[in-house]
């Protein structure tokens, strides 16, 4: 019989994930993109919001860690991501390593996409302090709403995600 691994988490999760993630999870083209103005909710320290800005889309970005300061986050982020990285470094037999390589190239891109999303933290007012059901746009606002991490970690109770091999 195989043993089961799982990745632990409690509480509010911030992941880092970067836009190519986010276009292969969603199955993102230009055509989407171009439709209007997009949302990313629950999104963490994602460098989604900041490099769709860069190539000049409208987004925004809604998560309840927005009311930390740059510091703040900058503090959180570097934690969770060391966090992160040593969890999965328990069990990264588990994992198939195709997109990725290895847990370093994993790390890598955490650490890029958050020092992306840092800077674009810094200095633009795309991120808001928000949290679903209660969201603080219109309806009919956004022509594309993704959330990359509120499916996969429950922000209400702990609980164990399996791992897969």
């Amino acid at each position: 019989m195989s043993e089961t691994k799982y990745y632990e988490q409690t509480g509010v999760a911030m992941t880092c994930r970067s836009f190519n993630e986010y276009k292969e999870m969603f199955m993102l083209d230009d055509l989407l993109l171009n439709k209007g103005k997009i949302l990313d909710v629950a999104s963490g320290a994602s460098s989604f919001v900041a490099e769709l800005s860069k190539r000049g889309y409208d987004a925004v970005a809604v998560d309840p860690l927005y009311s930390l300061s740059l510091e703040g986050m900058n503090d959180f982020g570097s934690r969770e991501i060391q966090i992160a990285t040593e969890k999965i470094d328990k069990i990264k037999d588990f994992f198939v390593w195709d997109s990725y390589e290895s847990i370093e190239s994993h790390n890598q891109i955490r650490i890029n996409s958050f020092e992306q999303f840092l800077e674009s933290y810094a200095e633009e007012e795309k991120y808001f302090s928000a949290a679903l059901p209660s969201l603080p746009f219109e309806d009919e606002t956004f022509s594309l709403i993704v959330c990359n991490h509120f499916l996969f970690l429950s922000r209400r109770t702990a609980h164990k995600t399996p791992a897969t091999k």
